[in-house]
């Protein structure tokens, strides 16, 4: 299964159009200083113009989106651009031009100007690099790959006014080649009459926004649950291609962000990201931790009682690996959003121990439930199957450690209900692991694609520029325990999720969500 070169987007047009002498900010030339040029060429930026994503190749797509645009109230300055830089190379590569251009006025229209040598070119452009304070990297750069090695967070500035913010770095699709007019003057592009370049730019950055669906988000939308939810939060996992190395000394050396390239990469049209492959089988993941994937952004997404809540907002690299036999797409790797669930039982269960020549235990209902967040169980096999899938609160289960255990030395209640979890397997109780704290996980890989017959893939590639939009439309509490991933492990083990996928601007891609 190939990805396939179905995201060469446009986000936004940039038509280029103009520049004069004096934007000529860093030379190119072998000596350092601008190259003398006989003739001139304009640039001029569009906005919001339809982004297109091609649909070619055997890389389903769920839908195939209406071209409507998106251009909502809060999405601020997503598309402000604080400064561009122009590259030009001649045919072969070499650098003719790379500076970062300023604007001039001419008949309305923010115009740029500059003086060039005439000839077959090649046209590159960089959108808020200078803002972003990555000038030293890009003012030698003449269109070849290039990886930055940078985290997300570092290639955007957003806020949710026009006015503040360093906006988002944007890079050309692909070269414009195009053959320049000699002795076109100042005027000619201005009029519009000769060297005018149009090149497509898209945000190195993809989004993903989350939220409930308007039946769960409206009063009572989790009445039908077996315990009383108290607020969902949320986080995104490996927004910055991270590669583990288990032999770093320490987390700098272990955890390293791998970054995106400035332009989109696609080898053989199967685009890939400088994302380190892990190899297919016997990799040490000895000392990884998930929580270095975690962002430390946690938004909310309900919380009981509240008025309204706004839809969570996250940005993330490019994420898209060669899908072979070897299944690269696993849990240590691939973009993903944490749900967290706190909630309190409806209903649990308590335990009685009685001694005597044939010790035995018995359960019965619990009465009243706690006001505050505990640490439960939940009972997977029991005796009596009514008992099955019951909550059982490990403060409980604690007071029998004294009876089960009676030989053990735990001194705190977790590790007391643990023991006695482990004691109660002799007389047929199994449980799950602790719901710490009263909360429960659900791991959402961003784009977790499914073939035409609705299964899955075990592909979850994230691209530039593409939005992804993710409707939680159904939660069943109290979700996984656990709280960490498995590292080796194929994607989505823990939930099933179904998607519906929607290519829209940014690219917008809807994803409906069922959490089990």
């Amino acid at each position: 299964m190939k990805l396939n070169r179905l995201f060469l987007l446009a986000a936004m047009g940039l038509g280029l159009f103009a520049c004069n002498d004096n934007d000529l900010v860093e030379g190119s030339a072998p000596n350092g200083t601008q190259e003398e040029g006989t003739t001139y060429v304009g640039l001029k930026i569009n906005f919001n113009s339809s982004s297109s994503r091609a649909n070619t190749g055997d890389q389903p797509i769920d839908g195939d989106g209406d071209g409507t645009l998106y251009d909502d109230p809060e999405d601020g300055n997503e598309a402000k651009v604080s400064d561009v830089r122009i590259v030009v190379t001649d045919a072969e590569g070499k650098s003719q031009y790379n500076a970062v251009v300023t604007p001039t006025a001419n008949n309305g229209n923010n115009i740029y100007l500059f003086k060039i040598t005439p000839g077959k070119k090649k046209f590159y452009a960089v959108v808020n690099g200078e803002a972003l304070e990555l000038n030293e990297t890009l003012k030698s750069w003449a269109g070849s790959q290039l990886a930055l090695t940078k985290k997300a967070s570092e290639l955007y500035e957003y806020n949710t006014t026009a006015t503040e913010g360093k906006g988002f770095l944007m890079s050309s699709v692909e070269a414009v080649e195009q053959t320049l007019q000699d002795n076109v003057s100042e005027d000619d592009v201005k009029a519009g009459k000769a060297n005018n370049i149009e090149i497509t730019v898209e945000r190195v950055v993809a989004k993903v926004t989350m939220q409930l669906s308007t039946t769960l988000a409206a009063p009572g939308g989790f009445d039908d649950q077996t315990a009383t939810l108290k607020k969902l939060t949320c986080q995104i996992g490996n927004a910055d291609n991270l590669k583990y190395n288990k032999d770093g000394e320490d987390d700098a050396a272990k955890y390293k962000t791998v970054g995106t390239y400035l332009m989109a990469y696609d080898d053989n049209d199967v685009r890939t990201t400088p994302y380190y492959q892990y190899p297919a089988t016997g990799y040490d993941f000895d000392g990884f931790e998930q929580s270095k994937l975690l962002n430390t952004d946690i938004k909310t997404l309900y919380e009981n009682n509240a008025s309204s809540v706004n839809p969570a907002r996250f940005y993330c690299l490019e994420n898209t690996h060669a899908n072979t036999d070897s299944k690269n797409y696993l849990q240590s790797n691939t973009t993903f959003i944490r749900v967290k669930a706190e909630m309190i039982p409806n209903s649990a269960k308590q335990f009685t121990y009685s001694a005597g020549p044939a010790p035995k235990v018995t359960i019965s209902d619990r009465g009243s439930m706690p006001t505050d967040l505990e640490t439960f169980y939940v009972i997977t096999a029991a005796p009596d199957q009514d008992d099955q899938g019951s909550y059982v609160f490990a403060s409980d289960l604690a007071s029998l450690y004294a009876d089960l255990v009676p030989d053990g030395d735990a001194d705190n209640n977790d590790d007391k209900a643990a023991a006695v979890v482990k004691a109660l397997a002799a007389y047929d109780y199994n449980f799950t692991a602790p719901y710490t704290a009263g909360c429960g996980y659900y791991n959402i890989w961003v784009n977790d694609m499914k073939d035409a017959n609705n299964q899955y893939l075990n592909i979850a590639p994230v691209f530039r520029n593409d939005w992804y939009n993710l409707t939680i439309t159904s939660l069943t509490l109290p979700g996984s325990p656990k709280e960490s991933i498995d590292p080796e492990e194929p994607i989505h083990p823990d939930t099933n999720v179904g998607v519906t996928l929607t290519i829209r601007d940014w690219n917008k891609v809807n994803h409906n969500v069922d959490l089990q």
